[in-house]
């Protein structure tokens, strides 16, 4: 990553993030809460696999301004279902209390993704869905730090955006996005999307 000076843009340094928080890649939306701490889930890859919670202290309460990322907390791990295979997310929920992750069976070939420079592949070619396996629905409490000792499963399906998340009656509440079949994402190269593609192929529900 790199940092840049907030109030200019202009560029400061790189900054190595491995030194603050050991993962591979984070998902595209943080979520934040009332005092402006930052919130998000990433995934370590390798034989041992797991989605990282995590926690970036507002800087305004007590980082050095500038240096927010130095403020990052591990909460917590899970591991994935298959270490081989973990799956891809764009998002996740959040409650008051709880990180909600939806373990979908839009899945990436690591061992594809250590080779893809070699093959030529894309990160796209490097993802497939498996309609056979369930979404394991991921509670993560956020306040204890620790995964909820649940087992909550779906039938197959994948979303790219969570609408929103809450907490009503003793029940977390989850708005979001689905989709039946995405595929591997092809219908969202450009092209597909201006002739009509991914209206015609994607299934949404």
């Amino acid at each position: 990553m790199v940092r840049i000076d907030i109030d200019t843009l202009d560029y400061l340094e790189k900054v190595d993030m491995r030194k603050y928080l050991s993962l591979h890649i984070y998902s595209a939306h943080y979520h934040s809460d009332a005092e402006g701490n930052l919130y998000n889930v990433g995934s370590m890859f390798g034989p041992s696999s797991r989605y990282v919670f995590a926690k970036t202290t507002n800087f305004l309460l007590g980082a050095p301004k500038g240096h927010n990322m130095e403020k990052t907390d591990l909460l917590g791990t899970v591991p994935a279902a298959d270490p081989w295979a973990p799956a891809y997310y764009h998002s996740f929920g959040i409650t008051e209390n709880y990180f909600v992750l939806f373990e979908s069976p839009e899945r990436i070939r690591l061992r594809k993704v250590i080779l893809k420079n070699l093959l030529g592949a894309t990160f796209n070619e490097c993802m497939y869905y498996d309609p056979s396996l369930q979404v394991n629905v991921i509670l993560f409490d956020r306040v204890n730090r620790k995964q909820v000792d649940r087992k909550i499963t779906s039938d197959a399906f994948f979303t790219f955006h969570h609408a929103n998340s809450y907490e009503k009656d003793g029940f977390v509440v989850v708005d979001y996005c689905k989709y039946d079949n995405p595929g591997n994402f092809d219908d969202l190269i450009l092209d597909h999307m201006r002739n009509g593609s991914l209206i015609s192929k994607v299934s949404m529900a």
